[in-house]
């Protein structure tokens, strides 16, 4: 880091250590966080976009579109909890939604929010 002395940078390290931390032990239950996440994505607010964004990209992000990380900057602090919190799920379980349950709530998340894969869908 340029003009900053090694105190400095040792100091804002140790912070980021703290923040991080006590994150990870304040960490919501990921399958709570999941029923949150898909009730915020059947809104239709700039955050819900993101969410569905986030959980269709799971569901099928081939088909639904990859989501991009730097948009959970876009979402307040307690969503971004609940979506690290299902990303930790997904990645460690190595299973779609459909395993959590929520198949019908994820397929009216395409209707709302990929209305172009559905009507794509009934032509074929």
């Amino acid at each position: 880091m340029v003009g900053h002395n090694e105190a400095e940078i040792d100091f804002c390290d140790e912070a980021i250590d703290v923040c991080v931390n006590k994150r990870i032990e304040k960490r919501p239950e990921p399958k709570t966080a999941l029923r949150r996440l898909i009730k915020i994505a059947q809104g239709d607010t700039h955050q819900s976009r993101i969410v569905a964004n986030f959980l269709l990209a799971w569901w099928n992000s081939d088909t639904c579109g990859a989501f991009k990380l730097t948009e959970i900057w876009s979402v307040d602090l307690q969503i971004a909890e609940d979506m690290i919190s299902v990303f930790e799920l997904f990645a460690f379980s190595r299973e779609y939604p459909h395993a959590y349950g929520p198949r019908s709530e994820f397929e009216d998340l395409i209707r709302a929010w990929r209305p172009k894969l559905v009507k794509k869908r009934k032509r074929e």
